[in-house]
């Protein structure tokens, strides 16, 4: 959760936290990856079985991305009885801006500090070739950094001795790939 998720008063919002935090699932799985991305599942999404939600309400767009705009703006669950609301979904940025200045609504002030979207520190979507985005988000949160790659290393250490054989000879290379988005 979020610094201004937890300094906000919401007091008819009910967060329900993961039954496993983040690095110890990388230690006991492995590194999310563009292609399987665990974590969103693991953290996000299976802790609302616990609580039967009627409804989900996502902030979700689809000007963020084309696959976004492919789903539809509202969804029903079938397996976990839930309808799934996205009220902003058709909005623009510039709309989102309106609306938050309108009623002058709290929002983080990592918008002030020139970041266009809040999501995960370390996620696989940052990771491309020029660590453009993965040296912004190290030197901002250098301390999240040096977690990640220490239960990166456990895990990679952890999968040599069970007699794995891993492409890249040390974590460092490991880790090194995987901020390019090549791991």
């Amino acid at each position: 959760m979020s610094y201004f998720s937890k300094t906000q008063d919401y007091p008819e919002v009910t967060f329900l936290y993961p039954e496993q935090g983040f690095w110890e699932l990388i230690r006991k799985k492995f590194p999310p990856l563009r292609t399987k991305r665990w974590c969103c599942d693991f953290l996000r999404k299976y802790p609302s079985r616990k609580i039967p939600l009627r409804h989900r309400i996502m902030g979700l767009r689809t000007e963020e991305s084309g696959k976004r705009a492919e789903r539809p703006r509202m969804e029903r669950n079938a397996r976990e009885k839930t309808v799934i609301l996205k009220p902003i979904f058709m909005w623009h940025e510039w709309s989102v801006w309106t609306f938050i200045e309108r009623y002058k609504l709290p929002y983080p002030s990592l918008y002030d500090e020139g970041w266009d979207r809040v999501g995960c520190v370390i996620c696989p979507f940052l990771c491309s070739p020029n660590m453009k985005q993965v040296n912004r988000n190290r030197e901002r949160w250098p301390g999240i950094y040096r977690a990640f790659e220490h239960a990166v290393t456990e895990w990679y250490f952890a999968k040599k001795a069970q007699g794995a054989n891993p492409r890249e000879k040390t974590p460092e290379e490991y880790l090194d790939n995987w901020f390019r988005g090549i791991a």
